[in-house]
């Protein structure tokens, strides 16, 4: 079983050279092939759900090798891992990450297959729980229900005091005691061979104790859900193996980066395989429904037999439309064959791609695909000749597209590169553009008065001196607006510089609210002669948001420039460079997005191609976030950027500079470094440079209060040339996520629980700053937000500053963790179902209290404030003597004011809560504290 990890992790920074030695290997017994194989998993693959599954499948094979020994059965294990790497299971992740990882698992594969055995090691291990008020944080034993892992592997359970002895392999291994949904502890131990290493955990209360699982779905392929679908069975699995649950923890939808939409717990059930199910699939399409046309992901969790919480995620796209394709061959070769070629379509914006071939007539179909922006591209080659199929447009109803497979020379002579035919009428019941409600008349009237502004920029065609330029505006909806010039290049010439700026007047109003308005742009550099494509890029303006070429706060992309080789196509004469450039409005005729290019001579100079942000070793988010430190502070987590530059033959950089800006410009203190090559920055290779972004010598940014939600890198580099002349380039990084450190007011011990974690576990974006200053009086004490830089510190959504995990709303006297005041409630509602009423008069008193202030806590956090939802306690099932509390029961006493057991009842008097429950979650995780959810901000 692979579980979370949290508390105490060791940070990797991902280096290959750093691993590949098979005598360390060897000596290990293939533990250093093994650790490396996940270092490699966790920093090139993408996508938190595409890492648990496939360290899942790693772990698994792992065990079967060192704890069964089974060297064979390992090596079978491993080759289906290799089949998922390259299954569209492991989307938006590219071939060269993919064939890293493969390297990485086939060096594990023949050190197995040299038939190494593991050396092995003794751990002693006592497990305790946590006491905030011992120096040492050690509080009582932990007893006999605590289950150990090692690197993901289940051993054994400890005894009644708490202890276990592991034999484990030798090496650097994962160490987990886990009170199933409860509690975990978490430690990295270097096990010497031969050797007994002693142990002590504390266990942490505060944490979702989740064990990642892969989620299938019945009818739901590629992530798409067919509109008229009639079966959504849920399956868990790790390793690929089903994992059957008792009951459903949560079932929630999600948008794309994880903000609640709909709780759909209670109309799901688990059927006799433990799978979950709903009770019909009209609540699925209803849910569903308002969202067609966007990336979505269903959140899952199931409680198995042992009380363990499986959980993970699942994309979610509503798949409503058929799109048959027609490749069709160009008026420059009218027989061009058109069977066999692979067309690929994206949803754009979005990590859904299909692939399929044409047939003999040129055809292929894609269905159901959703509403929304999509992309088709296809190429062949015939007498030497590139032949491209490239068309971008709003799908709002089934059907046909009809591509050209077009030479350059088709470009411009004019010919268009696609043609859209409905297949039918569009479905009413579906809303206009990406899924959301139509605009209404003041709407229309706000987005007249801005395009006023920007009306003579629709559409301008210039040339340049020494080279050609061109200019296209989005006009009409629907209709993209297309531009081509050619570029003769004399004989002999090496190279061209493009450089492009694309910029959108649905900036930033409607690309930060992922609006309808979401217009589309490309941009492509062919070679005439031979029709290849040197260059190519199309985006829709929401997916820039984030995604480069990221918007910056003028709502342009600024200058984007880029050598190009064209050596070969001048060898004998001079060549023709086409470039073209299209712009398309979507949903209205109003605020065109532009494209800005030109492509000339190579005037010497240096740039900086590439803008490369690092990856965390561990997150759950999607490496976007970064800390700035109080003022005088410094980071304890490094983050880099690397540089890529194309700069003049000779040339070698002396110097970077570094700064912080924000959405008004450069930020007031904000100067990073400003060093030649060190510590700091380093040269990878002649044409990578990597640069420390984090505060190290003191921040000089006042952050009481943040600044500022976004933050941007931007960086100049200086070189020098062989003759002493000096060269420089600038470029910025896309805009990433800020978070701040905490209220000073809300950092002392009286406003704070639980254990603190490496790096901080109290940095909140700007909003959440301001949540707390304004809403504190309902805040209990605070123990999660998030990690620095949204490192995982064990929570699935505490990685953008936005969520906050608090104490219970009423305190039993005595309770000081977490669970302590659970398990007093627990035994307080047992005392009052099981003695006479005399008896248990004060628990009832505290039971009743606990209702009554949750209940008014709760209701007025979802109704003054801006959560999206609060999650709270379930209550898990558990036997005492004669009380049997069923799982629920925690639950059922906050809503419904009643709890009904075998041979026991008990009424609280203060009726059911009539309070909505849409925006209130239960589960078992959150049996410890309460969760409040706030907007995940783009």
């Amino acid at each position: 079983m692979a579980l979370v990890l949290v508390g105490a992790i060791l940070m990797f920074p991902f280096q290959r050279d750093a691993h590949a030695n098979p005598g360390q290997a060897q000596e290990s017994g293939c533990k250093a092939e093994f650790d490396a194989a996940k270092i490699a998993v966790s920093s090139e693959i993408k996508g938190h759900g595409a890492q648990q599954g496939l360290t899942a499948h790693l772990n698994a094979a792992w065990s079967i090798f060192w704890k069964s020994k089974l060297p064979s059965q390992a090596i079978e294990a491993l080759d289906k891992l290799d089949l998922v790497i390259g299954s569209n299971g492991v989307r938006g992740n590219s071939a060269e990450s993919k064939q890293i990882v493969h390297e990485f698992i086939d060096e594990l594969r023949q050190c197995i297959a040299r038939g190494g055995a593991p050396k092995r090691t003794l751990l002693d291990v006592e497990v305790f729980r946590f006491n905030e008020t011992r120096p040492d944080g050690r509080g009582d034993r932990a007893g006999d229900e605590v289950y150990l892992f090692v690197d993901g592997t289940y051993l054994k359970s400890t005894d009644t005091d708490g202890r276990a002895r592991l034999e484990v392999p030798a090496g650097l291994v994962t160490v987990q005691a886990i009170v199933p949904s409860s509690a975990i502890a978490t430690a990295t131990v270097q096990a010497m061979a031969g050797k007994t290493v002693p142990l002590q955990l504390i266990l942490d209360d505060g944490k979702e104790v989740v064990s990642p699982a892969e989620i299938s779905i019945s009818s739901v392929k590629n992530g798409i859900l067919p509109a008229d679908a009639n079966d959504f069975t849920i399956t868990l699995l790790e390793g690929g193996v089903p994992r059957p649950v008792d009951h459903v923890g949560q079932v929630e939808l999600e948008d794309d980066i994880g903000n609640w939409l709909a709780f759909l717990t209670d109309d799901f059930r688990v059927d006799a395989e433990g799978r979950l199910y709903p009770v019909t699939m009209d609540v699925i399409r209803k849910a569903i429904a308002p969202y067609a046309g966007r990336s979505l992901r269903l959140s899952v969790n199931g409680v198995d037999a042992l009380g363990f919480t499986l959980g993970g995620y699942h994309p979610l796209y509503l798949g409503q439309h058929v799109l048959n394709v027609v490749l069709e061959a160009p008026p420059s070769n009218p027989s061009l064959p058109v069977a066999g070629i692979e067309v690929t379509y994206n949803l754009m914006g979005t990590d859904l791609t299909l692939t399929r071939t044409t047939d003999a007539a040129g055809a292929v179909s894609f269905g159901p695909v959703p509403l929304g922006n999509a992309m088709l591209k296809g190429m062949t080659i015939d007498a030497g000749l590139h032949y491209h199929g490239d068309a971008m447009f709003f799908l709002r109803q089934s059907s046909l597209v009809k591509v050209l497979m077009a030479h350059p020379k088709d470009i411009l002579a004019g010919h268009a590169q696609y043609e859209l035919v409905p297949l039918a009428s569009p479905n009413r019941s579906v809303p206009d553009g990406s899924g959301q409600r139509l605009r209404d008349a003041e709407e229309d009237k706000a987005r007249r008065r801005l395009h006023r502004a920007v009306e003579p920029l629709e559409r301008t065609d210039a040339m340049e001196s020494g080279g050609i330029s061109l200019r296209v505006g989005a006009a009409r909806a629907g209709q993209p607006v297309t531009a081509s010039r050619t570029l003769t290049i004399p004989r002999g010439t090496q190279r061209v510089l493009l450089r492009y700026n694309v910029s959108t007047a649905e900036y930033p109003d409607y690309v930060q609210k992922q609006s309808v308005f979401n217009d589309t742009w490309s941009l492509r550099l062919s070679a005439n002669q031979g029709g290849g494509q040197l260059f190519t890029i199309g985006s829709n303006v929401n997916a820039q948001l984030r995604g480069a070429p990221a918007w910056r706060a003028d709502g342009t992309t600024g200058y984007i420039s880029q050598y190009f080789d064209v050596g070969s196509l001048t060898v004998d004469g001079t060549a023709d460079l086409i470039l073209t450039a299209t712009a398309m409005n979507v949903a209205d005729s109003l605020l065109p997005t532009v494209v800005h290019a030109s492509l000339g001579e190579d005037l010497g100079e240096m740039i900086i191609t590439e803008v490369v942000p690092d990856d965390l070793s561990k997150t759950k988010g999607d490496h976007a976030t970064y800390s700035i430190p109080f003022q005088g502070e410094n980071n304890q987590i490094s983050r880099w950027y690397s540089l890529k530059l194309d700069k003049p033959a000779g040339a070698r950089v002396t110097r970077v500079r570094a700064e912080l800006e924000h959405g008004s410009g450069s930020m007031r203190g904000g100067l990073v470094l400003d060093e030649g090559i060190g510590q700091n920055v380093r040269m990878v290779d002649d044409n990578t440079v990597r640069v420390r972004v984090t505060l190290h010598s003191g921040s000089g940014i006042n952050t009481v209060p943040p600044p500022a939600h976004t933050i941007y890198h931007k960086f100049t580099v200086e070189a020098e040339m062989p003759d002493g002349n000096q060269v420089s380039a600038e470029a910025s990084g896309a805009p990433r996520r800020a978070l701040w450190r905490m209220q000073e007011a809300w950092r002392v011990p009286e406003r704070r629980y639980g254990m603190r974690d490496v790096g901080g576990d109290d940095w909140l974006s700007a909003r959440t700053w301001e949540y707390i200053d304004r809403h504190g009086r309902l805040l209990t004490r605070i123990d999660d937000i998030s990690g620095e830089h949204g490192s995982d510190i064990g929570h699935k959504t505490h990685d953008v500053g936005t969520d906050i995990d608090l104490y219970h709303v009423y305190q039993f006297p005595g309770a000081i963790r977490g669970e302590d005041n659970y398990v007093a409630l627990r035994r307080a509602v047992i005392r009052v179902l099981s003695l006479p009423e005399q008896e248990a008069a004060n628990d009832r008193t505290r039971v009743l209290a606990w209702i009554s202030q949750t209940r008014a806590r709760f209701a007025e956090i979802l109704t003054t404030t801006d959560a999206e939802a609060v999650y709270y306690s379930v209550g898990s099932a558990h036997v005492v003597g004669g009380v049997r509390l069923p799982h629920g029961w925690a639950r059922s006493l906050l809503v419904d004011g009643v709890l009904t057991v075998p041979g026991h009842r008990f009424d609280a008097g203060l009726g059911a809560w009539g309070f909505p429950q849409e925006r209130l979650g239960y589960d078992e995780v959150h049996n410890s504290h309460f969760h409040i959810k706030r907007p995940r901000e783009r």
